[in-house]
């Protein structure tokens, strides 16, 4: 349909696309082309005006592209963005925080300076990343404002009913003083500590390295001893109908009625500290994957959780011999159109009847 319209295309990663794709699309990026032949229809397109364009991402991160395909292209390099020009763009993604005093210039600086400082020790093989030894870049100061987004106010919410500062006399701040004036209170810390951990610290599979990134993440974001009970409580409370706090994190709950049959998991320090972890990530409205060796405690630590918020979890397992029909169905979608018009429903009895009726008549 795009070359139809004459549009452009961008066929982004294509050196991810399958071997047959490729050749498929083969003829589209010949020098001086005119037409192309669409292979199931025989149908021929007109593609003068068709402006073709390809990304791909080192040979490092998912193959090479082959020789016969990439010298039918005009190659043009992109170096990485700069610190400078990294810290423009960190700015502009979080310009609706900075106007709503969510985060500040303050923690944006100590934010940037973690990505740069963790960034260059995985350059220099200090720390190892999981998937391979490809470097951090901008995806992750995005997927940190969008776990941020996600959470803040509710996380502020709720740590208006907890004194976060270390004088046990002083009046607990409310969500009126503690969200106007970022920089006078400590509650935003921890939180951002935790979703730090969450981007960044959980990349290093290495118990070492992540030990080595939650240092250098707490460092940057030191809070005082009345959050750092807070912090170290491993326990969960679920007493309350619409929200659920596993260690400093708060996340709402769902419908579901908790059922006196499951079966859950024994509660130890790191365990409690995963699903905090988890809960934090959950709130990012991104798919999430949990990456880990065999019986791991994957499957279970999502289980748990969505016991623990009362969400109803359907397990799909896959394995190689696993086709879309088997996911999706191979069934007509009914539209609500068509289910709730009765009209819809009078049609579909008469024809029933007709078709009844001629039947009768054909037997007798």
């Amino acid at each position: 349909m795009a070359i139809k319209v004459q549009r452009w295309i961008i066929f982004d990663d294509l050196n991810l696309a399958a071997l047959n794709v490729l050749e498929g699309l083969k003829p589209l990026f010949y020098r001086n082309s005119t037409h192309f032949t669409i292979p199931t229809t025989g149908e021929t397109v007109d593609i003068k005006n068709v402006l073709l364009l390809a990304t791909m991402n080192p040979s490092t991160i998912g193959g090479k592209l082959l020789r016969s395909i990439y010298n039918l292209f005009t190659i043009v390099t992109l170096d990485d963005y700069s610190d400078d020009e990294l810290y423009l763009i960190l700015h502009r993604l979080f310009t609706g925080d900075l106007e709503n005093r969510t985060i500040d210039m303050n923690r944006l600086d100590a934010l940037f300076n973690i990505h740069t400082s963790l960034k260059l020790r995985v350059r220099q093989g200090t720390l190892e990343r999981i998937g391979g030894s490809y470097e951090l870049n901008l995806y992750d100061l995005s997927k940190f404002r969008d776990v941020f987004r996600g959470s803040i106010v509710r996380q502020l919410f709720h740590y208006q009913y907890i004194n976060t500062s270390d004088d046990d006399n002083q009046e607990h701040e409310t969500i009126e003083e503690l969200s106007p004036v970022m920089s006078g209170s400590d509650a935003p810390f921890l939180f951002i500590r935790k979703l730090a951990q969450v981007v960044y610290a959980c990349q290093f599979q290495d118990q070492k390295d992540f030990v080595q990134a939650c240092e250098l993440i707490n460092s940057k974001f030191p809070i005082n001893s009345a959050l750092r009970k807070l912090e170290n409580d491993c326990s969960v409370d679920a007493s309350t109908a619409t929200v659920v706090r596993i260690g400093s994190i708060y996340i709402m709950t769902g419908s579901k009625e908790p059922s006196p049959t499951d079966i859950g998991l024994i509660y130890t320090k790191k365990t409690v500290r995963q699903l905090e972890l988890l809960a934090a990530a959950c709130q990012s409205k991104r798919a999430i994957l949990l990456e880990g060796d065999i019986c791991s405690r994957k499957s279970s630590l999502v289980m748990e959780l969505a016991c623990l918020t009362r969400h109803r979890l359907i397990i799909i397992p896959l394995h190689e011999n696993f086709e879309t029909v088997d996911l999706i169905g191979s069934w007509r979608p009914n539209s609500d159109h068509e289910q709730k018009d009765p009209l819809f429903n009078q049609i579909d009895t008469m024809f029933k009847q007709i078709i009844n009726v001629l039947c009768l008549s054909f037997v007798k």
